[in-house]
């Protein structure tokens, strides 16, 4: 009986620790994908906080494996891919002497995807090889097929990068029925969104916008189902929509998803990402002709796209120095990869400079507009007398001096009864009006008023239109081409064509300007 007893005990503690052990895999677990998906989108530095005490309170190899690519994650997410590597490699080496083939599968998908982003695609697809073998070997089918779906994946970020998006899409499309195996339901569901998000940025790429945006509508579902509405992939599917929607002029739709994608990318200090948002709203608001954020979201920009090379070019500098130590006597190799981080360098200082000249020539010619506007409002001012009889030396005068003086105050009266907005007005009729014939009435208009008449009726016109809509904020509403019949044109395309002639803005333009001034404080 008494070694019953004892056989018993050992047997109940072994269940004891057995349901412990259980219970505390099911917490890490809980703690690593709720950090992973949850935290991260909401507090990275927090998230990875909590990632550095999952590895120093870890009691197994395979947790601490796991707290170490989550960690690698984040500073991933954070274009820190230094840091982040040296995470992985060691993981890497806790997992050499082990036969963990699904966490191996993982640690070389991902160390693929940082030497495809720095441009160094051989060793990168090297390392996408040994992904795929590891998970051929992984015996639980359901885990192998999660793990031969993201190989896929990652073979289609390739085809993305070399932009071959037909062939992106075809591997694409082999990976859901490889994730509809997994078991958890979440993880399974956050991996058909992020598939969902790649086929929309596919065909984004293709500029097939139905097929797009539908994949993208999935990869909301999708997404949202798996609580990963502020993930990374959450705020690629915002910017995708938000490019969808801007192409087809839908401004306030776009605005909305681009602002949904710049709050995401900025919560999780995702660099990438705030790259291509601060991009597209940079072109949003020039576009919209508000110049203030325009110029916001430029710098903005501007600081990511530096930021970006920084980072690029500490982690190509470390990998540049680890092949060396490792590929001593592969000379050729080594040729290569200098090559390749020095083109990666080069061309990311070129696109610096060009994105930073361009964005300046775009604020001169803002600049230039502006100080243009300010010219003409400066002719709006009242003069002592609009009409100035200037005697040239060596002029020969075509009529009586008295003549001439009649028919400069005849056009100032004329002037200062609007009569010019009448449409049918012509060199013919106002100098029948004005008593006298159209060889003098041009010669006057010539002289004094250094242009032919045309182009004075039409200037006299858009100086009333523009004096019309300072002094009366309620002509700010109405439409142009009201506005234009209103001011003597006989049609809207005219009076845009002439309007931008004369003030260097179209009338939309002017009046989202006026606009802004109405609704400042001091105005």
């Amino acid at each position: 009986m008494s070694y019953l007893r004892k056989l018993f005990t050992l047997f109940f503690l072994f269940h004891v620790f057995y349901v412990l052990a259980q219970e505390q895999a099911k917490k890490f677990d809980s703690i690593f994908y709720n950090t992973a998906v949850r935290v991260s989108a909401i507090d990275i530095v927090k998230a990875s906080k909590i990632a550095d005490s999952l590895y120093k309170t870890s009691k197994t190899n395979i947790h601490k494996i796991k707290s170490l690519m989550l960690s690698a994650d984040l500073l991933e997410k954070q274009s820190k891919r230094k840091k982040a590597i040296d995470y992985v490699l060691k993981a890497d080496s806790i997992l050499s002497n082990t036969e963990n083939y699904e966490w191996k599968a993982r640690v070389y998908g991902f160390l693929s995807t940082q030497y495809r982003i720095l441009g160094l695609l051989d060793q990168g697809k090297e390392y996408l090889e040994k992904g795929l073998k590891a998970s051929k070997k992984i015996q639980a089918i359901n885990v192998s097929n999660q793990y031969r779906g993201m190989v896929y994946q990652e073979k289609a970020h390739y085809a993305l990068h070399e932009k071959n998006y037909n062939e992106a899409i075809v591997l694409l499309k082999k990976v859901s029925p490889l994730f509809s195996s997994i078991k958890n339901e979440r993880m399974k569901l956050f991996f058909f969104g992020n598939n969902e998000e790649m086929l929309g940025r596919s065909y984004l790429n293709l500029k097939k916008y139905n097929y797009a945006k539908q994949h993208y509508k999935k990869a909301l579902t999708y997404l949202n189902k798996a609580n990963a509405g502020e993930s990374q992939w959450m705020g690629m599917v915002f910017y995708g929509l938000g490019k969808i929607a801007l192409e087809f002029n839908k401004t306030k739709e776009s605005l909305s998803y681009l602002l949904k994608a710049k709050n995401i990318a900025e919560n999780i200090n995702h660099v990438f990402l705030k790259k291509l948002v601060y991009s597209d709203l940079k072109k949003y608001y020039l576009k919209e002709e508000d110049f203030d954020k325009y110029t916001f979201y430029n710098t903005k920009y501007i600081n990511s796209v530096k930021e970006n090379i920084k980072l690029e070019r500490e982690t190509s500098n470390s990998e540049f120095n680890r092949v060396v130590k490792k590929q001593k006597t592969d000379f050729l190799r080594l040729s290569k990869i200098i090559t390749i981080i020095s083109t990666l360098f080069i061309c990311s200082i070129l696109f610096y400079l060009f994105t930073k000249r361009k964005n300046r020539k775009e604020l001169e010619k803002y600049k230039a507009i502006i100080e243009k506007l300010n010219a003409f409002n400066e002719k709006l001012e009242p003069k002592n007398s609009p009409l100035l009889m200037v005697e040239k030396t060596g002029t020969k005068c075509l009529m009586p001096k008295q003549t001439e003086n009649r028919l400069l105050a005849e056009l100032e009266k004329f002037e200062d009864k609007k009569e010019f907005i009448n449409s049918n007005i012509s060199l013919s009729s106002l100098s029948t009006k004005l008593n006298t014939n159209t060889k003098y009435l041009s010669y006057i208009i010539n002289t004094h008023k250094k242009k032919d008449f045309n182009n004075y009726i039409n200037e006299l016109r858009v100086f009333h239109f523009i004096k019309m809509v300072q002094t009366n904020p309620e002509f700010l509403n109405y439409k142009i081409s009201y506005l234009s019949e209103k001011c003597g044109f006989s049609s809207h395309s005219k009076f845009t064509t002439v309007f931008k002639n004369i003030v260097g803005l179209t009338p939309s333009t002017f009046l989202k300007k006026e606009r802004f001034q109405s609704n400042q404080p001091n105005n």
